[in-house]
């Protein structure tokens, strides 16, 4: 059985743990670049269709 006594972590564990998240995180896409939505009015387009489509479904029910 593993004594958990002898276990010694790293000194810089957090700090590697932390460069390699913020490297990956640095080279993600945004979810709005993966989908190509760039341009401001087409995210106000899509806001306001899914509120239109919000209301609408919330009408239906009442």
């Amino acid at each position: 059985m593993y004594n958990n006594n002898e276990y010694q972590p790293s000194p810089n564990f957090v700090s590697k743990t932390m460069r390699r998240i913020h490297a990956y995180e640095s080279s993600r896409k945004s979810l709005l670049a993966r989908v190509g939505i760039y341009n401001l009015l087409q995210r106000y387009a899509l806001a306001l269709g899914g509120a239109l489509f919000g209301i609408l479904n919330a009408t239906r029910v009442f």
